[in-house]
Formats: structure tokens, sequence, C-alpha cells
């Protein structure tokens, strides 16, 4: 199981975010039905510096588009909106 980086619950919803802001380098981050973005926001590349997901669902930055969202392993519990 791979677990929210925010919280360890499981998690449903993966994003990109720069690995450092001077490469173009990325990490995974993970996020429980709890700590999602929204479809279209874990879809984009945010900023090294992102803060993820508040209390109303937005980040901290401005992410960039990459394409395609990635698609579940198997069906989950989705977070309202999914």
């Amino acid at each position: 199981m791979i677990g929210c980086t925010a919280c360890g619950a499981e998690a449903v919803v993966q994003w990109r975010r720069r690995a450092d802001a001077r490469t173009e380098d990325t990490v995974p981050v993970y996020g429980c039905a709890d700590h999602a973005l929204s479809p279209d926001a874990a879809a984009l590349l945010h900023e090294a510096a992102c803060t993820g997901p508040g209390k109303n669902g937005a980040c901290s930055c401005t992410p960039t588009d990459v394409g395609t969202p990635f698609e579940a392993e198997s069906p989950r519990r989705m977070p309202p909106g999914w």
C-alpha cells in the first residue's frame, strides 16, 4: 500500500511535483480521499515548494500542464467530485 504524503492513509490519487526548483526532475506526491487534489489539479506538474492541498483542496503554487493524468491501478474509495 502506498500511503498519503500528508497523513499516511491509503493513497487514492497521485500527482507530480518538481524535485528541485532548478531541475526538471519530478517526485510523486500521494493523497488519500481526504487529502486529494481535484482531477484537473492532479493532472498538472506542481512546483517544488508546493504544499499540496489545503482545507479547500487547492495548492499553494501555479502548476504547469504535463498532459494526460495518471490512471488508477484499481478501484478505490475516491473523494467527492472524482
